[in-house]
């Protein structure tokens, strides 16, 4: 599951270019409610933005528990919901939020916020 998401992803944000290389991760992180335990990965990693030799980084999670589901299942564990911070230089941590595609776990796409202002962000991954 959290192998789908090792690798260097192209990535858009707002029209912003780069790459985000997300690197292997054994920790997993262990969340309990009243009914259910949830499991997420620890992911980590950089982003580069096209044009640019600076690498900003990357920190996050990916699975876990996913309140935006929709299943009827009390226990709303997910393989493809992923958040993540990209340290980007001379400006503030900016948070994303994503999920990988069902189907073909080559494609991320999401939201983030910046400056109280949302935008949408995909990724794909490379070959």
């Amino acid at each position: 599951m959290v192998n789908d998401m090792i690798g260097v992803w192209d990535m858009v944000h707002d029209d912003w270019r780069g790459a985000l290389t997300i690197k292997p991760s054994d920790q997993r992180l262990i969340g309990n409610d009243d009914v259910c335990t949830y499991t997420s990965w620890v992911i980590e990693g950089s982003y580069v933005q096209e044009g640019s030799t600076v690498s900003s980084s990357m920190h996050g999670t990916f699975g876990g528990e996913d309140t935006n589901s929709r299943i009827s299942s009390p226990c709303k564990q997910t393989g493809h919901l992923i958040s993540f911070t990209i340290n980007f230089p001379n400006a503030k941590p900016q948070q994303f939020t994503g999920y990988l595609f069902t189907h073909n776990k080559r494609t991320m796409a999401g939201y983030t916020w910046w400056e109280g202002i949302p935008f949408g962000w995909y990724a794909t991954k490379r070959s």
